[in-house]
């Protein structure tokens, strides 16, 4: 006698503390299958304190009207949380796909729940690690850097730099920024690239990175800021190595937190509140800091010193802004030397909090507000 095989459930995967909406007939019981009792909530009252509180919340709607969608995103995004949509037979005509971090369509109501960490959330990495400042493409620099940390830099057969390794197991940390401006993005693209496909390096994102990702996946966006010259010498790669750039680009976080959230790093830096959530507001706030809406004499964004009211207990280390000198400011540091500027490229070396530095071999653009010191 032969038996038939049950065809396993699909399986949803959700990383981190989220709200998942599942909708559609059905959405009752195939939630009440999937989710953990503790991990119910019937509506958005119930939903919001256990956001907040950095839960996994479930809410199931069977035939959701505009008003209670919009309501339950608002909770989230209030949260600084991720909304995830399971839809079961079909999508509704005027659900909002663009609000959800991620949207499964499932034809049937069974399915069951891989819980993942988030993408900002490395706590179990606990280094040691070397925490780089913006590069911007000066692969010289970078690779002077490395060495001067002790890395054996790996080569591709063509003679390029693919990876680096440290003999004593310690893990490159880069704050963005690795394009635009500088003389060789591909350069450093294909080495950071080697370093993350290998497990050498953790990386987040900056704006010029976004900004160039988003022009290479074919949006229209301003091409100032060096990324023309990106674009330029990206031109004179393989499409396959551009697609490969935005992919990864894509799948970057705006911040991590490491050695158990000791270590907190985003390119522009992250107020304690914000460290461990997830949202459009946390994401822009990393990649260009608090601003007050103003421009300065130099028509730059006028930011806000945020760091000067930092009182967490994780040290930040972060870039975005060239600074001639290292300054510790109440656990947070900033690490942009302005390399591309004529500065220096600096890094961090954690726990041991001490720095180390290259200067830069030329002036690869002139910046928009000057950070060194005359002469």
């Amino acid at each position: 006698m032969q038996f038939g095989h049950r065809s396993a459930s699909p399986i949803v995967r959700v990383a981190g503390p989220a709200l998942v909406l599942v909708i559609g007939p059905g959405a009752v019981r195939a939630a009440r299958r999937a989710f953990r009792a503790g991990e119910w909530a019937v509506d958005e009252a119930a939903a919001r304190p256990r956001l907040a509180a950095g839960e996994l919340v479930a809410v199931p709607l069977e035939d959701p009207d505009p008003d209670t969608v919009r309501e339950l995103v608002g909770a989230a995004q209030h949260a600084d949380r991720a909304v995830d949509a399971v839809v079961l037979g079909g999508v509704p005509a005027g659900l909002p796909r663009g609000r959800f971090r991620v949207l499964t369509e499932l034809a049937g109501d069974a399915f069951t729940v891989d819980r993942l960490p988030a993408a900002y959330d490395r706590r179990d990495r606990t280094g040691p690690f070397d925490v780089i400042g913006d590069v911007h493409g000066c692969l010289e620099e970078l690779l002077l850097l490395l060495a001067r940390l002790g890395y054996e830099v790996r080569l591709d057969l063509h003679g390029r730099p693919v990876g680096a390794v440290h003999p004593a197991g310690r893990t490159v940390v880069l704050l963005g920024d690795l394009v635009d401006r500088g003389p060789d993005v591909p350069g450093v693209l294909r080495l950071v690239l080697g370093m993350l496909a290998a497990g050498e390096a953790l990386v987040v994102i900056g704006n010029h990175d976004d900004k160039l990702r988003r022009a290479l996946l074919g949006h229209d966006v301003e091409r100032n800021g060096g990324l023309d010259a990106s674009l330029a010498q990206l031109d004179r790669e393989p499409e396959a190595f551009r697609t490969e750039v935005a992919e990864v680009l894509g799948a970057l976080p705006d911040h991590l937190l490491l050695d158990g959230g000791r270590l907190v790093v985003a390119h522009a830096g992250i107020a304690e509140r914000f460290q461990g959530h997830e949202s459009a507001r946390v994401r822009a706030l990393c990649l260009y800091g608090p601003t007050t809406g103003a421009t300065d004499e130099n028509g730059l964004p006028d930011r806000v010193p945020w760091a000067e009211d930092y009182r967490g207990e994780a040290l930040v280390a972060y870039g975005h802004t060239p600074t001639a000198a290292r300054t510790w400011r109440n656990g947070t540091v900033c690490l942009d030397g302005g390399c591309v500027f004529g500065g220096s490229l600096v890094a961090l070396r954690y726990p041991e909090r001490t720095f180390a530095e290259v200067r830069s071999i030329m002036r690869h653009s002139e910046p928009a507000r000057p950070f060194l010191p005359a002469g």
